[in-house]
């Protein structure tokens, strides 16, 4: 992984922040915009939708109880609670569970009712592993002090995980800069999966070590400088817990055109993630297929080991 200093100056040279938040356990805020109130996904106005019920701007699965969002319809709320942002549920649980982040029922209980095993966080946030001998849901490498968990993610489709990503970023954009994404508000919106703009930029997941916050959630988003046709135009970086992840927003009027490799651009610098203390990876979420029991492999380091 390249150094913060050089992905910083790359992106101190290229990109202005346009929106930051950080989203703890404390007060509720709500996104809105002017009246009548619209929904920007199905462009639908009150009275013909409603907008009774609480939509989060990020999803309450990844930690989210306080950035609510006025931008989006009852029906709209509902369609993407059971499809695209179910699947990201669905592809992130087993990390969530071992990063201890709080959704709408607390943190997810990891189980295999046929092999017997069970990973779930107590009150205190401590995990608790119950296994039998043999399972193989986790390994002790005694030497070098680390945990090996083997698990699996619950069934997802992978363009569905990423159309929820970008859903994210749509929800935070500001009301001057929603025009120049038209087509990526009705392509989350829509079954078709098919996007050439959308996995030409894949995810890029950087992975901090050591102790964070399961409770704390930063986003932020990013504007290219000069409307220029050589990078992307706008990026959402989301961080939640360990994790932070950059997704692209697709916008075909101001972004490089299309060719036969995927765009290449470099990872965000991450807060703690100096020192050769983070981890970078790119995340292909083009698939169109269902996903099932897809190997999800982590590790984790421990001081000691206690024998009870």
């Amino acid at each position: 992984m390249e150094t913060d200093d050089s992905a910083l100056a790359f992106y101190s040279e290229h990109y202005a922040p346009i929106g930051m938040w950080q989203i703890g356990a404390g007060a509720k805020s709500v996104l809105e915009g002017r009246e009548p109130q619209k929904c920007r996904f199905c462009e639908q106005t009150a009275p013909n939708v409603t907008f009774r019920l609480e939509a989060h701007a990020v999803p309450e699965a990844l930690g989210n109880k306080g950035l609510l969002s006025r931008y989006e319809c009852d029906s709209c709320n509902k369609l993407f609670g059971c499809t695209i942002e179910n699947d990201l549920g669905n592809w992130s649980k087993p990390m969530r569970t071992l990063l201890r982040v709080r959704g709408k029922r607390g943190v997810p209980t990891l189980k295999s009712e046929q092999n017997g095993w069970r990973i779930e966080c107590d009150d205190g946030e401590q995990l608790h592993v119950s296994h039998n001998r043999i399972d193989n849901v986790f390994e002790v490498d005694e030497n070098n002090k680390r945990i090996r968990f083997n698990l699996q993610r619950d069934p997802f489709v992978p363009i569905q995980v990423l159309k929820a990503l970008v859903k994210i970023g749509l929800t935070l954009l500001p009301d001057d800069e929603i025009h120049a994404f038209d087509e990526a508000l009705a392509w989350i919106r829509s079954p078709a999966s098919p996007n050439r703009l959308a996995v030409q930029m894949p995810v890029l997941r950087t992975t901090v070590a050591g102790p964070m916050s399961g409770q704390l959630i930063t986003a932020f988003l990013l504007r290219r400088l000069e409307r220029t046709r050589k990078l992307p135009y706008a990026f959402l970086v989301l961080a939640v817990a360990n994790e932070t992840y950059q997704v692209m927003l697709p916008s075909p009027a101001f972004d490089p055109p299309l060719d036969a490799q995927p765009l290449q651009m470099r990872g965000f610098p991450v807060p703690g993630s100096s020192g050769g203390r983070a981890s970078l990876v790119t995340l292909d979420f083009s698939g169109t297929e269902r996903v099932a029991n897809q190997a999800v492999l982590v590790e984790m380091t421990y001081d000691e080991r206690i024998a009870l």
